[in-house]
């Protein structure tokens, strides 16, 4: 009997520490701001595309890029699109070794450098802060869970403390972020219990702790069962 009282109240603590942690979190998470915690606030909706005005004459011939795949060493091409970068006509290649950019008229070989960075980020920032600062962060190092590759990541100082992501391989734009974002990404991970990094409601850790409900409610249930008087049973 004292086993199943122990049993039974060792498990209660540790639902009701966890039932506190859903309650507050799901009450915190119900307040935010949900324009404040997607970055929409502070960035700026993407302008139509204007025609890229090219010197057909100018431009390299995909083929004529071959001498800088293979000096780069890049191999299995799946994909080759002629793009617009900043104003600048760009081949972008696709291959087994990741995405790279080349000046179209050129042929040289481009990188996104912290200046660039800077700059693609300026051009989606719709706030009133200042730039602070401009990171290259390494792929696995860096918090933006979604993207694999390295990345650039652009700070400024308003209210909210706004971080632009970009893509280091060609400069895309892949998020906004913020301390508001911060707190429901916590918030989240705290609820689902997933504490990878994702937000997986079906993750190993919540079946255990159903697992240890449930192993609750029986040691109750049988608890129950041996003070209820036999003349009521």
């Amino acid at each position: 009997m004292i086993r199943w009282r122990t049993l039974h109240k060792w498990l209660g603590l540790l639902i009701a520490v966890q039932v506190f942690l859903w309650t507050g979190s799901g009450i915190v998470i119900s307040y935010l701001d949900g324009a404040e915690t997607s970055g929409q606030v502070t960035r700026r909706a993407p302008a139509s595309p204007e025609p890229l005005a090219l010197d057909a004459a100018r431009l390299q011939e995909p083929a004529s890029l071959t001498a800088e795949l293979v000096a780069a060493g890049i191999t299995g091409i799946s994909d080759l699109s002629l793009q617009r970068l900043h104003g600048t006509a760009v081949y972008r290649v696709s291959s087994a070794q990741g995405v790279s950019l080349f000046d179209a008229s050129s042929g040289e070989s481009l990188s996104i450098d912290a200046k660039l960075a800077a700059s693609l980020a300026e051009r989606s920032y719709a706030g009133s802060g200042r730039l602070v600062d401009v990171s290259h962060l390494v792929a696995g190092t860096h918090d933006l869970v979604r993207h694999a590759g390295d990345l650039w990541r652009v700070s400024y100082d308003d209210d909210l403390a706004t971080r632009v992501y970009l893509a280091a391989d060609d400069g895309r734009l892949l998020a906004h972020l913020n301390d508001s974002y911060d707190l429901l990404h916590l918030m989240l991970t705290l609820h689902f219990m997933d504490y990878s990094g994702g937000h997986n409601f079906n993750n190993w850790l919540i079946r255990v702790v159903a697992m240890l409900t449930l192993a609750m409610v029986i040691s109750g249930i049988y608890l129950l069962s041996r003070v209820v008087p036999k003349k009521s049973r």
